[in-house]
Formats: structure tokens, C-alpha cells, sequence
């Protein structure tokens, strides 16, 4: 069956098959997760759904006639049946085997393991890209952050530097004028000059005047 009536259990529909032929087993295949879950938000419906199924009949050739008979066929009944309107869709399927479904389902089993397995692996590559893309941020900005201390820090030495220069220069005495204020100075005035000095300055001013 490519079609299950909406919420027609395993139950019901042996119920309704069994009256026109022997059935064997019968697997009907729930819809989406993600379906299911988007319908019991918005719609507060628990009861579970069914996509698609398999049924098996003990005899073939009933099997082939009565999916020949039902197919698209209103599934009828009672009028107050909840499934009174629904159409079948039943096809038969010549040289299908049950152990087809159970190697078709194994199968389908491992790929959803594979892919769910490759997407954990790319979300894991992915947060483990993303962890460190912040760690190199976090290291880039402390980095950026000792930089600019070290620029600021440079900056506050060269200025005391330059205000230390500054006082020394506004500091600085000079040296007073001997030798010229002495030869410049009247000859009486040179002696009372020289009077006034030291003894090491009075031979050091006698070899340069020549006296």
C-alpha cells in the first residue's frame, strides 16, 4: 500500500482486509519524525500516523484479485466509520518476497545510521572550527589588548622623558664669565678682581694672560 488511511492502525486494516482474503503480516511504516512532532504542536494530535505498508497474503492469486478489486476503490462501510471516505491504493507486487522488505528495511536502516553518523561527524568538525576560531579571536584581541598597554606605557615613558629634559634644561646653570669680565675690567679694577679670587683660578688666569 503506498497510501495508509489517516490513522488507520495495523489493527483496523487486517480488520478490513481479513474479510476478503487470508492475510499473513502486515508492517506499515510511520510517517516522519519531524512530521509527527509539527502535528502534535499544532494540532495536539498524538495518535500515530502510517505513510506506507506491506501486507502479506497466504495466497497469491487472492492477493493479485483483491488489489486489483480495491485499488482506488472508497474504503466504505458504515457511514460513521472514520474511514468511510478513504480510498485504497493497493498494488500487488509479483515475486516479492517478505525477506525483500526485511533486506530493504536493514538497508534503509544502515544508510539513516551512515548519514546520521556523517552529519554528527560535520557538526562535531564544525563546532570544533567554530571553538577554535574563538580561541584565536580571544588570543588575537589579548595580544591587541598588550599592545596598545605597551604603546600607552612607551608613550607615558617618552613623555616623562621629554618633561625630565625639560626641567634639566630650565635647570641648567652657566658657567660665569671670569677670564673676559676680568680682561675686560681697568687696571686698577683687574687687581681689586683678582683679589676676590681663588688661588687655583689666580694661576690658571697668570698662564693664560702671561703674567
Amino acid at each position: 500500500m503506498s497510501r495508509i488511511p489517516m490513522f488507520m492502525s495495523p489493527t483496523r486494516l487486517r480488520e478490513f482486509l481479513s474479510r476478503h482474503a487470508e492475510l499473513g503480516r502486515i508492517y506499515l511504516e510511520k510517517e516522519d519524525a519531524k512530521v509527527t512532532a509539527k502535528r502534535r504542536k499544532f494540532h495536539k494530535n498524538k495518535r500515530v500516523n502510517y505513510r506506507e505498508g506491506w501486507i502479506e497474503f497466504k495466497d497469491k492469486r487472492q492477493a493479485k484479485r483483491l488489489a486489483e478489486y480495491l485499488n482506488a476503490r472508497q474504503v466504505g462501510g458504515k457511514r460513521g466509520n472514520a474511514f468511510y471516505y478513504e480510498t485504497w491504493t493497493i498494488k500487488y507486487l509479483p515475486k516479492f518476497k517478505w525477506r525483500h522488505l526485511t533486506e530493504q528495511m536493514a538497508y534503509e536502516r544502515k544508510a539513516r545510521e551512515r548519514r546520521l553518523e556523517a552529519e554528527l561527524a560535520q557538526a562535531t568538525r564544525e563546532n570544533r572550527l567554530y571553538l577554535e576560531n574563538v580561541e584565536k579571536a580571544k588570543m588575537h584581541k589579548g595580544m591587541q589588548q598588550k599592545r596598545n598597554q605597551k604603546k600607552r606605557k612607551n608613550n607615558e615613558q617618552d613623555d616623562d622623558n621629554n618633561e625630565k629634559e625639560e626641567d634639566i634644561r630650565r635647570s641648567f646653570r652657566q658657567r660665569p664669565k671670569m677670564a673676559s669680565e676680568v680682561a675686560s675690567q681697568k687696571p686698577g679694577e683687574g687687581k681689586e678682581a683678582m683679589g676676590r679670587l681663588d688661588d687655583s683660578v689666580k694661576n690658571v688666569l697668570s698662564h693664560v694672560l702671561g703674567k
